[in-house]
């Protein structure tokens, strides 16, 4: 019995509609209807019930349903779990960069300093957004993640090493009207357009609805899905953005910073890890960089510290 065939039943009894099944299985709607037929030869009974209109399954498709998606579930898990021990195995570490940190302040130092400490390992490293670095390391793609995070986001069992803690400060263009000025009250925001970081997305969570984020007095709300996408748009003088100046290294000529009036809120540059990862090359190069960066022994257990 092909597994494959099995995989297009499973896409078949999710969508109940042969068309939308075939479609994401990328073959044609005749394809699929011929393996599922096949499949139904093979097994000796009836999987669906068809109409002109509509599919749904027989009581035994729905009893293959459960058992050849549980088949699918351990397979999937059973490959993952190859795939990690590989990994460790050959010594590949998994590193996720903040597309936007400093690269001769910071990324470069860090990257070198590991490349010519841990020679025995492979380094996959991938420049990628705040979102999809913290959706990475949470769902453990990742074994390092090097970025920024506010002291209200939620990393879940995720530790951390801290570089440096700053505070969050207003941002606008030095084409806003606001450039002109030395410092914004709680009058001009509530005039202009907050241009906010889509905090609802999946993994970016802030503690409690009492957070930072969602107190910032302004006259509306505007999300945006990346930090590009903000930097574009604050370019354009369409709102002001709350996030330190130490957020990006090429494009601080470009804006003016300002205090957040009556709020004291903080941003640390940090690497979150995994303290139970299996790979044996994360611990020599956690104390590659605390002994490099002067960090703490007690940062190992999630501790801040300034360097």
């Amino acid at each position: 019995m092909e597994y494959q065939r099995i995989k297009y039943f499973l896409k078949a009894a999710k969508t109940q509609n042969f068309s939308k099944a075939a479609k994401e299985m990328y073959i044609s709607p005749q394809a699929l209807t011929k393996q599922i037929s096949l499949l139904e030869e093979e097994l000796g009974v009836k999987l669906f019930e068809r109409s002109t209109r509509n599919v749904h399954l027989t009581e035994l498709g729905v009893l293959a349903e459960n058992k050849f998606g549980q088949i699918d579930k351990e397979l999937k898990l059973a490959v993952s779990e190859i795939r990690k021990a590989g990994e460790v195995l050959t010594g590949k570490v998994r590193v996720g960069i903040f597309s936007a940190l400093p690269k001769e302040e910071f990324i470069t130092p860090i990257l070198t300093l590991i490349l010519a400490n841990v020679p025995n390992s492979h380094i996959e490293l991938k420049m990628m957004e705040l979102f999809d670095i913290q959706k990475d390391m949470m769902e453990g793609k990742l074994d390092l993640a090097f970025t920024n995070a506010h002291e209200e986001e939620d990393w879940g069992s995720c530790h951390k090493l801290v570089f440096h803690t700053v505070p969050a400060q207003i941002v606008v263009s030095l084409y806003h009207p606001w450039a002109v000025k030395d410092e914004i009250t709680e009058e001009d925001m509530k005039k202009e357009t907050f241009l906010k970081m889509d905090h609802n997305a999946p993994y970016k969570k802030e503690v409690g609805n009492d957070g930072f984020y969602y107190h910032i007095p302004c006259r509306e709300v505007v999300t945006v899905p990346n930090f590009i996408t903000l930097l574009t748009m604050l370019s354009q003088a369409e709102g002001f953005a709350v996030f330190p100046k130490a957020f990006h290294d090429s494009h601080t000529a470009k804006f003016k910073y300002f205090d957040v009036p009556g709020k004291d809120f903080r941003f640390q540059t940090a690497c979150f890890y995994h303290k139970d990862s299996p790979n044996p090359n994360i611990t020599p190069i956690l104390q590659l960089i605390r002994d490099e960066f002067n960090v703490r022994e007690a940062d190992f257990h999630g501790e801040c510290c300034e360097i």
